[in-house]
């Protein structure tokens, strides 16, 4: 194996020096992010759960453009349609959720935003009858 020269040797302590000052700026902000009020903070082990989660960021951007543009400049039944669109897809994933949690032995809850109406009575009559 080739040994390092020396200018070689000090390239690659300063590119590791300027790696690790990247990932301590990278953690800063991610902290600092951690620290608002308008941020919740999602554990990803997966690829798969990064992706939603940037897919999701964007998203949220979006939807908050419109809804706080809604009757100024987007139209009333655009912005209504894609909220419904989105709030559709949304339950879609929370039950697809639900069986990959089935699946894995999980408990899961269903959210009180994604049940029906039906359900959520039955829930509230549960709740009484246990009171």
């Amino acid at each position: 194996m080739a040994e390092l020269t020396e200018k070689g040797k000090e390239e690659l302590k300063q590119r590791r020096e300027d790696m690790a000052k990247r990932r301590e700026a990278f953690i800063e902000r991610k902290e600092n992010m951690a620290k608002r009020d308008d941020t919740i903070v999602v554990r990803a082990a997966s690829l798969d759960i990064r992706r939603l989660a940037f897919s999701l960021n964007l998203g949220d951007i979006a939807i908050n453009r419109l809804r706080t543009g809604m009757g100024i400049r987007y139209d009333m039944k655009d912005v209504a349609d894609v909220i419904e669109k989105f709030d559709a897809k949304s339950k879609e994933l929370v039950a697809l959720i639900s069986d990959a949690c089935k699946k894995a032995g999980i408990d899961f809850k269903l959210p009180r935003w994604a049940k029906t109406a039906e359900e959520s009575a039955e829930d509230e009559k549960a709740t009484k009858v246990k009171a």
